[in-house]
């Protein structure tokens, strides 16, 4: 008995663990909640549950073909369900009911609170646990993931496994993150462009320890981005004619830190290859498109939820002087959107046909109300790169390239206009802004988050409608 007091005064005396335990409590008492309305496969389940049963119960030859994604969400449920279920019963999906399947995620969601806890230590370690906890318990929140900790989608997974490899590349464990990013893909084929991240973060460190050795007096180019990388194509070009060993050498150097991670990305190429394309199952619906307001769509979502720390009257005065003292940046944006807003906007036939989704709402209240809407919203687009920018000022050019390619290239391909797709890019990004943060800014944040997820949640429960010649209700949700 004292063993056992002694371990939980431990346990509560730790913001840490008291957190994490509210966390998985809350959510546990939220999903029963959500159950008791909806215990039957709701949206995507209809497809997931099923399938996560046939894997339990052994039949692995079993596809659905409406499934997009690799069978990495099935295999996480049924090995650790049927396993009990045939030893007790000789029924492999005896534990696999819907709602025990829901549960998977529980554990994925504090998961990912415990996993951005620890990457803000390895990023932070001078916060405090509890100011630590409070952004991770934030960013752990963020309403277009916090939501699906309740259903039994892939979502929650696929950014559990998406941080763990991030967080042991940070601990310079290549091999594990790299084995750990073969998982990530296994819940959604997209997570190989945060595989390849993972190489473009080795690679800038190896490029600025290269230029150290070049360029004695590099610490002053490195406050300037473009010198940097002007910096950066000079020593590349003068070496290349004068010394091209120098280049063969920078790039085996590449070579030697992330072959791992390479390794992952051929047999992933191999992949797509045999497959004959990234989706499996039912590709009518997936086509690969050039959609570059996807990239403006995020950033929309990014302002909103971030915006305690990107909108202040300081911040906006400054970008408002900044835009008229030098508005060429300004000017050649706003014409290079309009341009891709004009001749690459797509429509998915989902958008408009299911009302169950927000999106539907944002595109026919905002930007089917007028063709120029879209075109006015340029400014707001703008703002943010820019306060994003400064943000990130800490991070090295190299490193914005790398990013910025990777959310381009994980956005754009996208037809369908889909909040989840941001999940991963927002809390990379969050992750990498400025910390700490004034208190009042992270409960403001917080407080933005947990309300948007108490709306979503009330109307996901009390807010039903039909649909004409369907039985069954039908229910609001991202």
């Amino acid at each position: 008995a004292k063993s056992f007091s002694k371990m939980a005064t431990s346990i509560f005396a730790c913001p840490f663990y008291f957190g994490l335990v509210t966390f998985f409590a809350l959510a546990t008492v939220l999903l029963k909640w959500l159950h008791s309305v909806q215990p039957k496969p709701y949206m995507d389940e209809i497809f997931h549950i099923p399938q996560a049963q046939h894997y339990c119960d052994g039949n692995f030859s079993h596809w659905d073909p409406m499934i997009t994604t690799l069978p990495g969400l099935y295999l996480s449920s049924s090995l650790p369900l049927s396993i009990p279920g045939r030893l007790l019963f000789n029924k492999g999906d005896m534990f696999c009911t819907p709602y025990i399947l829901r549960c998977t995620n529980l554990f994925f969601s504090t998961g990912n609170v415990a996993l951005i806890f620890l990457l803000l230590n390895r990023m932070h370690p001078k916060m405090s646990s509890s100011y630590t906890f409070l952004v991770a318990s934030t960013l752990g929140s963020f309403p277009m993931l916090y939501f699906f900790t309740f259903l039994y989608y892939t979502d929650a997974g696929s950014t559990f496994f998406t941080l763990l490899m991030y967080l042991l590349h940070l601990h310079h464990q290549t091999i594990p993150a790299a084995l750990i990013g073969v998982i990530a893909i296994l819940f959604r084929q997209t997570n190989i462009i945060w595989v390849v991240f993972m190489v473009g973060v080795s690679a800038q460190h190896t490029l600025l320890q290269w230029m150290a050795v070049q360029k004695k007096n590099l610490k002053t180019q490195r406050k300037h981005d473009w010198l940097l990388l002007h910096t950066f194509f000079n020593l590349f070009s003068v070496n290349l004619q004068r010394n091209p060993w120098v280049i063969v050498e920078l790039v085996l150097s590449i070579l030697m830190k992330t072959w791992c991670y390479i390794i992952v990305t051929l047999l992933f190429l191999l992949f797509v290859y045999i497959n004959n394309g990234i989706v499996v199952g039912d590709r009518s619906h997936h086509e690969v498109t050039f959609n570059f307001p996807q990239i403006y769509y995020f950033l929309s979502t990014v302002l909103f939820f971030a915006s305690p720390h990107l909108i202040s009257f300081q911040k906006i005065y400054n970008w408002l002087s900044q835009s008229i003292q030098k508005p060429i940046s300004f000017i050649t944006f706003s014409v290079i959107s309009a341009l891709l807003i004009a001749k690459f906007t797509y429509v998915h036939e989902y958008l408009l046909a299911d009302n169950r989704h927000y999106t539907f709402y944002v595109w026919s209240k905002i930007f089917k109300r007028h063709y120029l809407v879209r075109f006015l919203l340029i400014p707001i687009y703008w703002y943010t790169i820019c306060q994003v920018y400064l943000d990130l000022k800490k991070k090295n050019i190299f490193w914005k390239i790398a990013f910025a390619i990777c959310i381009t290239v994980s956005l754009v391909p996208q037809k369908l206009l889909e909040f989840r797709y941001f999940i991963i890019p927002y809390l990379l990004l969050r992750l990498n802004m400025p910390l700490p943060t004034p208190l009042s800014k992270m409960l403001l944040e917080f407080t933005v988050s947990t309300f948007v997820n108490a709306i979503t949640i009330y109307l996901f429960v009390y807010k039903t409608f039909t649909w004409p010649g369907v039985k069954d209700a039908q229910r609001f949700m991202w």
